[in-house]
């Protein structure tokens, strides 16, 4: 397993750990070094690497399961605030 293979597995653990732990700031801060990882992995791909990949795409689908999960909750409170913001409208008519 080469070095770029085995940083990109650990920041993909990074990235997920964050995503569980709804550290977002950092998820957000952490996502585009994981990004260009990926990217040069996927450019360069090695024999060796199925099972290492195979890792790396059960990670990215629990991070898009998380993310896909935060996106509701904050769909739901920005209807929320919009729901307080039309009933504080017409009351002060």
């Amino acid at each position: 397993m080469t070095n770029d293979l085995l940083n990109c597995l650990h920041e993909s653990k990074m990235l997920l750990r964050c995503a569980e732990d709804g550290d977002w700031d950092a998820f957000v801060e952490r996502h585009p070094v994981w990004t260009i990882q990926v990217n040069q992995l996927l450019e360069n791909p090695s024999p060796d690497m199925e099972a290492s990949l195979a890792e790396l795409l059960e990670d990215v689908d629990k991070i898009r399961a998380l993310i896909q999960r935060r996106m509701v909750e904050i769909e739901a409170a920005v209807s929320s605030g919009r729901q307080q913001q039309k009933a504080v409208k017409q009351y002060l008519r």
